[in-house]
């Protein structure tokens, strides 16, 4: 699951917020779907400002941003409480004069090479 957290038009900006079951990760599936709304979001909605946030532990989620680019921006304390604690999230930014992928869309060959026609990883 991926999606805009929420869209500031007023200030052309938005967050990604994305979650993927335990199975499935590690196959680059989120990577290329986040690229797909990245690209999305600078050149067709010519938006100038996105963030990401994750758990300051959570490695394989802050990989995604950091892959993409993204810029690490600093540390929220304390921001989510996570079963019996609360966690630290990290913040990452990408701004549209940033973006080198502008008109990418190599993430969708990406995303369909891992699913088989019934929308299953193959792998």
């Amino acid at each position: 699951m991926i999606y805009h957290v929420n869209v500031d038009w007023a200030n052309r900006s938005t967050a990604l917020s994305y979650w993927l079951d335990e199975a499935h990760q590690g196959k680059g599936i989120m990577t290329a779907s986040c690229r797909a709304f990245v690209s999305h979001a600078f050149t067709t909605w010519k938006l100038n400002r996105i963030t990401i946030q994750c758990a300051t532990g959570n490695t394989r989620s802050r990989a995604i941003p950091e892959r993409l680019g993204f810029k690490l921006e600093g540390i929220l304390r304390e921001a989510e409480w996570l079963y019996d604690h609360y966690v630290d999230h990290v913040l990452y930014a990408l701004l549209r004069s940033d973006h080198t992928d502008g008109n990418s869309t190599d993430a969708l060959p990406a995303i369909s090479s891992t699913l088989d026609s019934k929308g299953k990883t193959g792998r």
